[in-house]
């Protein structure tokens, strides 16, 4: 079973590498550092090859990349701020989705009210 983001993998799929561990590390830490922009776009793009949708990581090249460990309660404390700031950007995203829903029905109230009044008829809404 292979599930993205996972701590336990078995059987990961053949185009996938599997790095394990030398050291003991706090993954929800490296988990969020690893998805980060400054990852991403600054250390990661050193070990990309390829074009289009068919990039690879260099494994050489991803290994050769310096990466800084903080002590192990840092990382912790890190990752349980980063966390539960995820977790307020998600609440807020559900809350646009919502305010969002509520203006178009709000909208589409109004559309239909205008409608009446320009057709002259109709109750109001």
């Amino acid at each position: 079973m292979y599930r993205k983001h996972s701590i336990l993998f078995t059987s990961p799929p053949p185009a996938y590498t599997v790095l394990r561990l030398k050291i003991e590390l706090n993954s929800n830490f490296y988990r969020l550092f690893f998805k980060s922009y400054i990852f991403i776009e600054k250390y990661l793009n050193l070990a990309v090859i390829g074009i289009r949708d068919g990039k690879q990581i260099s494994i050489p090249d991803f290994l050769s990349i310096k990466i800084l460990v903080p002590p192990l309660k840092k990382q912790k404390e890190i990752a349980d701020a980063l966390s539960i700031c995820q977790q307020e950007i998600d609440l807020l995203k559900q809350l646009a989705e919502k305010y969002k829903t509520q203006k178009r029905g709000a909208d589409a109230k109004d559309s239909c009210r205008r409608m009446a009044d320009k057709t002259g008829g109709g109750e109001s809404i």
